[in-house]
């Protein structure tokens, strides 16, 4: 089972965007950052390590959707997954997570050995809210209206915190060109200007919230670069240029403020020696903008109440 789900990991974030990680160590000599963040293993496996960020003095935990499958395969419930082809492993993208409200998993935070309860987890797959999204956006008929309520949040009930750990309030002001930054622990960051990392290493990467069209600068030559429907992502993430990797999936996206903003998602940028694409990191949203025309998360009545008190 341990090889299934670490076979899985590859497939949790799709490819770098930028490459400007620097430890977090090194980052608050700098300025203020939030001691909210922390690393979140399911099933003993280290390679199949998430990031979250604590968001109450109760034990409640922000992370990604996709993050749970550590929890999924931890029960035993991997034989029902939804597979790409028969025999074929299974993508996170098309899981129901559902099945996990309610449950509770073993997991490691910091090293720090726990019980997590899963409060909430949406009730559509990634690959069905993607889908809702980009048919909303082209004005035509919406197969499922309901997975338009639904993004890559998950919210969990940590029952012992390890030390050092201090909560981030909850924010809903973003708007476009706004400064932010991401934590996690990235897997690799030896990739022009980052450095390596084991995925053990809280890594710090500072950006912007971005227009929906991502660039990409080839050979001195900008280009523009769109791997999907950006519209339709931004009204379920923000799209930023802070950079992101295999391992940074959970991870919060949080304003200048340290208040947190969003949950890293996934990335549709990449990097060579030639070409460079920035504005393809996406992050799940955890407000619905205003002007989307769309009703509200529901993970947002899920977060209703949660406070963060300054200790």
């Amino acid at each position: 089972m341990k090889n299934l789900f670490a076979s899985l990991i590859g497939m949790l974030i799709f490819a770098p965007a930028g490459a400007k990680f620097v430890p977090w160590e090194e980052a608050i000599t700098v300025r203020s950052l939030t001691q909210a963040a922390a690393r979140i293993e399911f099933n003993g496996v280290p390679e199949a390590r998430c990031a979250g960020t604590l968001i109450s003095n109760k034990g409640h935990f922000v992370t990604a959707a996709h993050c749970m499958i550590g929890c999924f395969v931890q029960q035993g419930l991997h034989s029902n997954l939804s597979l790409q082809a028969q025999g074929a492993t299974p993508n996170p993208d098309h899981i129901n997570y559902e099945v996990l409200a309610g449950t509770s998993c073993h997991a490691i935070l910091n090293g720090w050995p726990t019980e997590v309860k899963v409060l909430f987890v949406p009730n559509c797959t990634i690959a069905e809210m993607k889908k809702a999204h980009r048919e909303f956006d082209a004005k035509a008929e919406v197969q499922k209206p309901e997975c338009l309520q639904e993004s890559d949040i998950a919210l969990l009930k940590i029952a012992s915190l390890p030390a050092g750990l201090k909560c981030a309030r909850l924010s809903k002001r973003a708007a476009v060109g706004d400064k932010t930054y991401t934590l996690g622990y990235p897997i690799k960051t030896r990739r022009m200007n980052g450095r390596d990392s084991n995925g053990l290493t809280l890594q710090y990467s500072e950006g912007h919230i971005l227009a929906p069209q991502g660039k990409c600068l080839k050979e001195g030559k900008t280009q523009n670069f769109q791997s999907f429907n950006a519209r339709a992502a931004n009204l379920a993430n923000f799209q930023s240029d802070v950079d992101i990797y295999a391992g940074s999936s959970g991870g919060g996206l949080f304003n200048w403020d340290n208040e947190l903003i969003g949950v890293t998602s996934y990335s549709a940028g990449f990097t060579t020696d030639k070409i460079h694409c920035w504005g393809d990191s996406f992050f799940a949203r955890l407000y619905r903008a205003p002007d989307s025309g769309l009703p509200p998360f529901s993970h947002e009545k899920e977060l209703e109440g949660i406070q963060c008190e300054t200790l």
